[in-house]
């Protein structure tokens, strides 16, 4: 759990502290299994987001059209899925992975 905590972190400090208007940023959150849902560093990453001024909207089949990344939480075929639905707007894909 430590290793994942460490991740969120320096996802954190990524998208706050080194990157340039991406606060105003909408991103596209596809999440593979529902249980995931409940994963307490996935919630303290999305409200630290949230916080941070992005604007978030859960995905399942299609992104929204003004996505301007998307966010990919799961394991390797969700992160596959997930690219597929990228490709199809060309956008950038983030993974966390909850995987084993």
């Amino acid at each position: 759990m430590k290793c994942k905590l460490k991740l969120v972190s320096s996802l954190e400090k990524v998208f706050f502290n080194e990157c340039t208007g991406v606060n105003e940023m909408k991103l596209a959150v596809y999440i593979g299994k529902k249980e995931a849902e409940t994963d307490k560093g996935l919630l303290d990453l999305l409200d630290s987001l949230r916080a941070g001024g992005c604007e978030l909207e859960l995905v399942s089949g299609a992104v929204c059209p003004d996505a301007d990344m998307l966010v990919s939480v799961g394991g390797d075929g969700t992160f596959l899925s997930s690219a597929v639905l990228a490709a199809e707007r060309g956008l950038p894909v983030v993974g966390v992975n909850l995987g084993r």
